[in-house]
């Protein structure tokens, strides 16, 4: 159960590092994400993002945990698009 938070959380680490210390769901109380959240929900892209991580970070935030990626995925597509050949 715990690594299927810590796959939602890594989405939101992901975030905070690309909008350079943006803080996610600004403004809102904890009830109000929960709500935000619970809806369907999730935080916009931003300039900063690209659109290939917005989505890594969607999967993070999936609602079906066994649907987020694991961790070797994202490492293995870090790797992949954030290397230098």
């Amino acid at each position: 159960m715990f690594v299927n938070l810590y796959r939602w959380s890594y989405g939101i680490v992901l975030y905070e590092i690309f909008t350079i210390g943006g803080n996610p769901y600004d403004g809102m109380t904890g009830e109000e994400v929960f709500s935000f959240v619970a809806s369907g929900r999730r935080m916009r892209k931003t300039s900063t993002i690209s659109p290939e991580l917005y989505e890594l970070m969607l999967r993070c935030w999936n609602k079906e945990p066994s649907k987020r990626p694991k961790f070797s995925n994202i490492v293995d597509w870090m790797e992949t698009s954030y290397t230098r050949s």
